[in-house]
């Protein structure tokens, strides 16, 4: 009997398009998309261990449920360290997620592991953040002092200086303690939407300015970073790789037109078949590298190819979670509580 999942997927999938199936076991995908999805928690009001411990146990309030289940699988099984850090004044954070065993993500043509024993994780835009919002708007290129002739986003250049401070002293504990157990600290950034630009521009500086072993960096979603020379500066930063989803419009913001260039020059464009959210609605879970697919642009002409790639949009396609649902959000402060209350000032930008 044929499997009415492989027929829907006939017609569901685009013609002629995403022929690859994702390598789900040389590229870990599902583990970058958790560790982007938990600086979208809200860790104020508790600790992530705190977090963890109860969901595990599945007792208490301060729990994060499946968030954390699979946080605990992507490291190996066991708890990772964690340091948050929030800007009151940009309403940014970040999430530093130490390991002290190398969390392999992608296997490279000779057999070896791209890998690291630090992650730094970048949340995307609230939407009904109103100082978020306001810095999302703030679109010119500006000249930036990373790297010579770079320009950034503007209004994302000043949420990434507001926490640069914030970024750097969760660095140096999470370095102190792996040194304390006598590993040399390797570090992998990550994120989604406007995170990714402040993975970006987080990795250049840990990079050139502090000499960090930066090992690679991963964006899943993001706007166009800034010129042709902030990306040519990214073959001195480790594995970079940007993520855009089939339909989302955010990739393809701000135009090429105008100057900008995403940083990356490795694009992998994806494809998820339907299927299997449908699937996941339906309580199973399913294996997401057997419904994903992609196309991949490389090199200097990868982000003109990009965006020749699709010429309508959709804007539930900017999501970019696997195996965490979008409602899990509210089990970790998802909602962001901390950030609502905090309105001193927006009514001036209202």
């Amino acid at each position: 009997m044929v499997d009415i999942a492989v027929l829907l997927s006939l017609f569901t999938s685009p013609v002629l398009k995403f022929q690859t199936p994702w390598p789900g076991k040389k590229f870990k995908y599902e583990t970058i998309s958790t560790i982007a999805f938990i600086s979208t928690c809200d860790f104020q009001k508790g600790t992530l261990a705190t977090y963890m411990r109860n969901s595990q146990m599945n007792i208490g309030k301060n729990t994060c449920g499946k968030s954390c289940i699979e946080l605990t699988k992507a490291f190996n099984g066991v708890h990772p360290d964690f340091f948050a850090v929030y800007s009151s004044t940009d309403h940014v954070n970040m999430v530093a997620l130490t390991s002290y065993d190398d969390i392999n993500i992608h296997e490279t043509q000779n057999g070896n592991f791209e890998s690291a024993n630090m992650f730094m994780s970048f949340r995307g835009t609230y939407v009904w953040d109103v100082v978020n919002t306001r810095r999302n708007a703030q679109q010119g290129l500006i000249p930036i002092s990373l790297c010579s002739g770079c320009a950034a986003y503007s209004g994302m250049y000043k949420n990434f200086v507001a926490l640069r401070f914030g970024m750097f002293t969760a660095y140096q504990k999470a370095e102190a303690k792996l040194k304390l157990n006598s590993l040399s600290p390797t570090v992998m950034l990550v994120g989604m939407s406007m995170g990714a630009n402040m993975a970006v521009y987080s990795s250049v500086y840990l990079r050139v300015v502090m000499s960090k072993d930066v090992r690679g960096v991963y964006l899943l979603g993001g706007p166009r970073s800034g010129n042709a020379d902030l990306r040519k500066f990214s073959s001195n930063i480790g594995e970079t790789v940007s993520f855009a989803n089939y339909r989302d419009p955010v990739p393809h913001f701000p135009p090429r037109a105008l100057g900008w260039r995403h940083y990356s020059q490795n694009i992998k464009w994806l494809y998820m078949d339907p299927v299997y959210f449908a699937l996941s609605q339906s309580g199973e879970e399913p294996e997401y590298s057997k419904y994903m697919r992609y196309e991949q642009f490389d090199g200097n002409g990868a982000d003109s190819k990009f965006a020749g790639s699709c010429s309508f949009y959709d804007i539930s396609d900017h999501s970019y979670f696997v195996g965490i649902e979008d409602t899990f959000m509210a089990s970790c402060g998802g909602f962001a509580d901390h950030y609502m209350k905090n309105v001193k000032g927006t009514g001036l930008f209202l």
